[in-house]
């Protein structure tokens, strides 16, 4: 039988007076995350928004994303919409915020991000770029329990039939100027840490770009600052993948002050030459320019760290890294 939007308002109803009940009896707090999903968040999926809980191919439970996973994947036709992270009542979902975004905006095909503990519900667009200083950016419905009913129009942009009909990708039109997807975000992000790397190594090492030939000093430059960015690059993947057992590049620059100067590669040398040893691959052989290189160590602690806000280099797909890498090594890079 198919579920009407005022069945769904009748089920909600019920869900709500079974909450609320077992909030009087003082029961809510002894419901942990799984009792929740079981209790409140598989029946609002289910009774209230018409997604069948039983079926993998439209609701998919535990699904992986980076080295964690989302709880639940709501599919339209096989393909994932909308990600659901759901957590226990009671919990603080303002601590949650960050990670959920990051899950979202990581996979270009999802728009969407649910964060709830039935007691609240907030719905984001993941489309826009992850704000460091504020997460809630991207925040468009923010609904308390006690105002489901109320604000039921809301809800039910949720629902399976206003997801397939579109009806929920109308919040993504908006602020379009906003929108900035990830594939596109990196792009500009290399082309950003690429130019400040190639001025900062140019500025610090002058003496090694006298060919008195333009064309070539620059080709030199761009080989020597894109060989740095390559090796971050595949550093920061197989962080992200779980495939090192060593400390991050991110804990490597914060421990340390602007006191090193432009002798970063003094330490970090000894990480590519870690990864060397690891992987056996030509990005990270001995390079005769490495011994000497001078890099202001304020210019590449800003990039590493960027590279952690808001990327998760396992989510990104390989094929969008590829297509990435093959706009932004045409960028021309100049020394002056």
């Amino acid at each position: 039988m198919e579920l009407t939007k005022e069945k769904a308002k009748e089920n909600l109803s019920k869900l709500i007076k079974k909450f609320e009940k077992e909030m009087s009896l003082g029961l809510i707090q002894e419901y942990n995350e799984e009792a929740t999903k079981i209790s409140f968040i598989q029946p609002l999926l289910k009774d209230v928004l018409g997604w069948n809980v039983n079926d993998r191919n439209e609701v998919s439970p535990e699904e992986k994303v980076s080295r964690g996973r989302v709880d639940y994947g709501l599919k339209i036709n096989g393909k994932t919409k909308i990600f659901i992270e759901a957590k226990p009542v009671k919990a603080d979902l303002n601590k949650h915020v960050e990670q959920a975004v990051r899950y979202g905006y990581n996979r270009k095909d999802v728009h969407f991000v649910i964060l709830t503990d039935f007691e609240g519900i907030k719905i984001f667009d993941v489309t826009v770029k992850p704000d460091t200083r504020n997460f809630l950016k991207g925040l468009k419905i923010d609904l308390p329990w006690n105002e489901y009913l109320q604000k039921f129009d809301k809800l039910w942009m949720l629902s399976r039939e206003s997801v397939s009909q579109g009806q929920l990708d109308k919040l993504l039109l908006i602020k379009p100027k906003e929108r900035l997807p990830v594939d596109k975000a990196i792009l500009d992000d290399l082309q950003k840490w690429r130019e400040a790397l190639a001025k900062d190594i140019f500025k610090n090492n002058s003496e090694i770009f006298h060919s008195e030939e333009p064309e070539k000093d620059a080709n030199y430059l761009k080989e020597i600052t894109q060989k740095i960015l390559d090796r971050i690059i595949f550093m920061r993947s197989c962080e992200d993948r779980g495939l090192i057992h060593r400390r991050h590049l991110k804990e490597l620059f914060e421990e340390r002050t602007e006191g090193v100067g432009t002798s970063t590669m003094v330490f970090l040398r000894e990480e590519f030459k870690y990864y060397n040893i690891i992987f056996d691959s030509d990005i990270f052989s001995p390079r005769e320019w490495e011994d000497d290189l001078a890099i202001d160590f304020k210019v590449m602690k800003n990039i590493i760290l960027d590279t952690y806000n808001p990327y998760q280099f396992d989510v990104i797909p390989l094929e969008v890294l590829g297509n990435i890498y093959e706009q932004y090594l045409g960028y021309t890079i100049k020394g002056k």
